[in-house]
């Protein structure tokens, strides 16, 4: 169950972080190999350098804070505690990682919305003149007129700025999906039930797919956009290359007959065997 969470939120590109006792020392290189290279095949880079728990006979690092986005975090923190014998860990993490343009945003205000207020004030409204209305549009619009009136005095529209968001490529239709997703994890969590993980599952692949299809639709309108203006044709290409720090954060394991390693020898000596018996294999039909 942990692999499948974890792999969820790696492989939508949400910034992941887990922390909490391991009972697994990162100042041993050999110490259970298998939890360091799942955090390591998913991409998580383990941020805390000083031992976490301090004994006259040891002096291990077992509390661990892992993300999948290092240039997010400023600086770790190991602190003593006097109610354990495990030290307190902490990351300072930065903000405002990527600055986008704020935007505005029109809504209403139901901060001091009363519905009693509301309807005893709409009540109190003379509507004669709308009842009298043989027009039937003319009615709808001084209806409406009205309706808004009562309206704005209780929950008035206010513009608010907000955060900007550099998602171009989200529209309504991936928005929607998103929302679909979300609803069917949370109640295949609340209910355990198969068909509501499964629903659920479909649902993330769907948004996934849609994601990609999106983005590849934008960063290809965008080049094609400033095929004629060099400085931004470039700035469109550059956003479509990962930059160094993600390609950093790239998994560098692999797992090979049920066991992961992260030594380059043996990635390259099992890549090397499984495309050559694929080739084989595919040649034996052939003939």
């Amino acid at each position: 169950m942990f692999d499948k969470m974890l792999g969820t939120a790696v492989a939508e590109g949400k910034e992941t972080i887990i922390m909490g006792d391991t009972n697994c020392d990162f100042l041993k290189r050999n110490d259970h190999k298998y939890v360091k290279n799942t955090l390591s095949s998913f991409g998580l880079e383990q941020q805390i350098t000083d031992p976490t728990r301090i004994t006259p006979q040891s002096s291990t690092l077992i509390d661990i804070i892992a993300t999948t986005h290092p240039e997010y975090v400023k600086s770790s923190i190991v602190l003593g505690s006097p109610l354990s014998d495990h030290e307190i860990v902490a990351i300072i993490r930065k903000m405002n990682c990527q600055r986008t343009k704020p935007r505005k945003v029109v809504s209403r205000n139901f901060s001091k919305y009363s519905h009693e207020a509301f309807q005893r004030d709409l009540a109190s409204v003379s509507r004669e003149d709308i009842l009298k209305e043989i027009n039937v549009n003319v009615a709808w619009s001084a209806f409406k007129e009205l309706f808004l009136n009562v309206l704005n005095k209780h929950a008035p529209i206010v513009e608010r700025t907000v955060r900007g968001r550099d998602l171009p490529w989200l529209n309504n239709t991936i928005k929607k999906a998103i929302h679909e997703r979300d609803y069917y994890f949370r109640k295949a969590k609340q209910t355990g039930r198969e068909n509501f993980w499964s629903t659920y599952k479909r649902k993330r692949n769907k948004v996934t797919c849609m994601i990609r299809l999106e983005k590849a639709r934008y960063y290809k309108r965008l080049i094609q956009e400033n095929q004629s203006d060099p400085k931004g044709f470039w700035k469109a290409v550059k956003k479509c290359i990962p930059d160094k720090k993600a390609a950093q954060r790239r998994s560098k394991s692999l797992e090979i007959n049920s066991t992961i390693t992260n030594d380059k020898r043996e990635i390259a000596n099992g890549l090397n065997s499984f495309f050559y018996k694929s080739g084989r294999d595919s040649s034996s039909h052939l003939t």
